[in-house]
């Protein structure tokens, strides 16, 4: 049996991930704060989703009202 051919590096500024990668958050926090904390790593977010549900798109002005809701309980209810 063949070892798997590693994954891709991606690289944006002083950060580098591959798709085996996984960055985990503490405490469910917000839509807001999740965004917040890609912006603080230089990534601009347009859509979260959980699985086939979307949690949040910049681009749907309905969405905005989901910026202080917890990503745990957006997800359950949308899922």
């Amino acid at each position: 049996m063949a070892e798997p051919v590693p994954p891709k590096v991606i690289k944006h500024q002083s950060t580098s991930w591959t798709v085996w990668d996984r960055w985990t958050l503490g405490n469910d926090p917000t839509v807001g704060e999740l965004i917040q904390w890609l912006e603080d790593k230089g990534l601009k977010t347009y859509s979260i989703s959980c699985g086939n549900a979307l949690l949040f798109n910049i681009m749907l002005s309905s969405h905005r009202e989901r910026m202080d809701r917890k990503i745990g309980d957006l997800g359950r209810e949308v899922a």
